[in-house]
């Protein structure tokens, strides 16, 4: 057998068990990545009902540069600008 080059035997699988997770941590940004680079969502609905953004060309009515974006939860519509955050309901 050869010799350890940690002084308590624990160390080593200690070592090893850190490395693995780093690993891991790689491996899961690596698919991350991949899955980004491919399009892949798994929480993606394409059928979203409850809010669908429709971009306007109305400019703010507070700050006067950013554009209005409809937001639409089909009982009620907001229009909300997307620089000063200004809201308001239809």
């Amino acid at each position: 057998m050869a010799k350890q080059k940690h002084a308590k035997p624990d160390e080593f699988q200690k070592e090893q068990i850190r490395h693995l997770k780093k690993e891991l941590i790689r491996k899961d940004q690596e698919i991350r990545q991949l899955q980004k680079d491919l399009g892949y969502n798994q929480n993606k609905d394409s059928n979203r009902k409850n809010s669908r953004k429709e971009k306007n060309d109305v400019e703010c009515l507070e700050c006067g540069k950013g554009s209005l974006i409809t937001l639409d939860f089909g009982i009620r519509s907001f229009l909300i600008c997307n620089l000063c955050g200004y809201r308001k309901k239809i």
